[in-house]
């Protein structure tokens, strides 16, 4: 009997679980994880195929968005700089329905994600 994995996990192309998930709703879930260099990675998770075209109307590959089916991959994904990082940030979290963003109340947020899901 396998363990189900929590609503805040998120695995990434290396399966490390490395990224902090800041919202997830039924469209899909938003994660982030930090590079070097003050870089961080944003990957968005579809939750089913369906979602895919209303994302891709938020992130497009003319702005530089990894999209699904990339690499064998299904999420949306972006390396970003730390001036870029707000705007990128709350364009993923748009997409999904940012008003139902449920990291709220996770007790291990990051600092730097607590911007973004407060109400």
């Amino acid at each position: 009997m396998s363990k189900k994995k929590p609503w805040n996990y998120m695995a990434g192309t290396e399966g490390t679980g490395k990224y902090k998930v800041i919202g997830r709703t039924g469209r899909g879930k938003v994660g982030v994880r930090e590079l070097s260099d003050g870089q961080r990675r944003i990957r968005v998770e579809p939750f089913g195929e369906r979602f895919v075209p209303g994302l891709a109307e938020y992130m497009s590959v003319t702005d530089g968005w990894k999209q699904p089916g990339e690499g064998g991959q299904n999420r949306f994904s972006i390396v970003v700089s730390e001036g870029d990082f707000a705007d990128r940030l709350k364009t993923a979290l748009t997409a999904i329905g940012h008003n139902t963003l449920v990291s709220k109340t996770s007790a291990d947020l990051p600092e730097w994600a607590v911007p973004f899901v407060a109400a």
